[in-house]
């Protein structure tokens, strides 16, 4: 594997931490990956007002478009919750009864094992019982509680 010496921070790295650019003689940009995420974010953060006023004027200016997109992003996000009915929610915590992290059995709630943002399923096969701030605490982790079945 080549490597290439970056612009910004003048280390050798292999072409893979380069972004692919046609116009470069080399076929990569002069900047590796980290450097330029660096700098965009920089340039962002300082331009912040300058994004926010073009995003409002696209807005403004494409109604329909916004309109179509806040409704495609709700349908994806209601569709991947599934039609669980909070009887069916609260009949599952009351058959586990206890948090499966720390034990306690107040503010109990039903977590997905692996995320729905990470591909999990919405059924019940997903479900685990954690009370509000172990919930809060595991986040996007994919990390599960339930005691493992011998078959």
């Amino acid at each position: 594997m080549r490597n290439k010496k970056c612009a910004r921070c003048k280390q050798a790295k292999p072409l893979t931490d380069f972004y692919r650019d046609k116009q470069n003689k080399d076929g990569y940009k002069g900047v590796c990956k980290k450097c330029q995420a660096a700098y965009d974010k920089a340039h962002h953060a300082q331009n912040a007002e300058k994004y926010r006023a073009r995003s409002y004027e696209w807005k403004e200016a494409h109604p329909d478009k916004q309109t179509a997109h806040v409704r495609k992003s709700s349908v994806k996000r209601y569709a991947a919750t599934g039609p669980q009915k909070p009887q069916e929610l609260q009949a599952f915590i009351a058959e586990t009864g206890y948090c499966l992290a720390c034990g306690t059995t107040e503010n109990l709630s039903v977590d997905h094992v692996i995320p729905l943002a990470k591909g999990g399923a919405p059924g019940k096969e997903n479900w685990q019982v954690l009370c509000i701030p172990c919930n809060s605490r595991k986040m996007l982790d994919v990390i599960d509680y339930r005691p493992m079945v011998s078959t």
